[in-house]
C-alpha cells in the first residue's frame, strides 16, 4: 500500500534551558517565569535537539508500519538529514523541566499538492496541512478520476467550509471535536488530550513527560497509528491500542516499528 502524506515539514529546534545561569521564578499556579530582557544578555541553555516535524512525523509512522509513503512535494522525513530536500518552516521551543514555550513564523506555508507518478492508494491530509481553495480542487479533481485512491483528512478544530469539503470525500476522518460520521462507510476517530475514540471503541494515553513531544508530534503520531493500522486491517481494538503504545514510547525523532508495538501489546 502506497500512502501520500500530505502537509507541511516542519524543523522543531528544542532548547532546554540551566535554572542555573537563568533567572526563574514561579507564579501561583506553579508555572516557571523567565526574566528576558532584551539587553544583550546571555541566557544559557545546556542542550539542543532539532528534529524534523509536522507531516515528516506522520511518514514515519507509515514506513515504521511497513508501508510505502512519501510527502507530497517533499522527500524529508524524521530522519532524512541525509535526503535531498529542506523546509523553511521553523519551531522554536524552549524548554525548562516539564514546561515549554513555543516560538513559531506567524505566516504559515500553504500546503501544495503535488502527485507522484505512481500510483497512490491511500492520501492522508496531515494536521500540520494549510489548505486553500486551491487545494481542495487539486484534491477533488484527483479523487474524482482515481477510482482505488482513499483519502483521510485530519480536521483540528471546528471544519470551515472548504474543510467539510474534504471531509465529506473522506473514508477516514481524524479530528479533535465531537465529529459524526457522513455515511455508513466513514470512520472518525477523535483524537483528545487524553483519549483516542473509533467507533465505539475508546483508549486512554499519557504522556510520561509533556515535553518530550509537541502536541503536534503526540497527535500526528496517533493519527498515523490509527490509520496505518486500518489500512492494514486491524481491527478498531487493534489500532488504537497500537496508537497508545506507540505514542507513549516515541523519542523526539524515533516511532517504534509495528513489530515492536505489537511484542509490547
Amino acid at each position: 500500500m502506497n500512502v501520500l502524506v500530505v502537509g507541511n515539514v516542519l524543523r522543531d529546534v528544542y532548547l532546554r534551558l540551566d535554572e542555573r545561569h537563568n533567572n526563574f521564578e514561579y507564579d501561583e499556579k506553579d508555572n516557571p517565569w523567565l526574566d528576558l530582557c532584551f539587553d544583550g544578555s546571555t541566557h544559557p541553555f545546556f542542550r539542543r535537539n532539532s528534529v524534523y516535524g509536522g507531516a515528516a512525523v506522520t511518514l514515519e509512522v507509515v514506513k515504521k508500519f511497513g508501508l510505502t509513503g512519501q510527502i507530497s512535494g517533499s522527500r524529508l522525513g524524521m530522519d532524512s538529514a541525509d535526503e535531498a530536500g529542506k523546509t523553511d518552516n521553523y519551531r522554536y521551543i524552549l524548554c525548562y523541566d516539564d514546561h515549554i514555550s513555543y516560538f513559531t513564523s506567524s505566516q504559515r506555508t500553504p500546503t501544495v499538492l503535488v502527485t507522484p507518478d505512481d500510483t497512490i492508494d491511500w492520501i492522508m491530509i496531515d494536521r500540520s496541512a494549510n489548505i486553500n481553495e486551491q487545494f481542495v480542487k487539486d484534491i477533488q479533481a484527483l479523487m474524482s478520476v482515481s477510482n482505488q485512491t482513499r483519502l483521510a483528512v485530519y480536521a483540528k478544530e471546528q471544519p470551515e467550509l472548504l474543510y467539510n469539503q474534504l471531509i465529506e470525500l473522506a473514508d477516514v476522518v481524524f479530528a479533535e471535536f465531537g465529529l459524526k460520521p457522513l455515511h455508513s462507510q466513514q470512520q472518525v476517530c477523535r483524537i483528545y488530550e487524553e483519549t483516542i475514540t473509533l467507533d465505539d471503541e475508546q483508549q486512554s494515553w499519557h504522556l510520561p513527560r509533556k515535553d518530550l513531544l509537541t502536541h503536534l508530534t503526540a497527535h500526528s503520531i496517533i493519527a498515523g497509528s490509527v490509520l496505518s493500522a486500518l489500512i492494514l486491517e486491524k481491527s478498531t481494538h487493534e489500532a488504537l491500542k497500537l496508537a497508545k503504545i506507540n505514542v507513549e514510547n516515541a523519542t523526539l525523532d524515533r516511532t517504534l516499528s509495528l513489530e515492536k508495538l505489537e511484542e509490547l501489546v
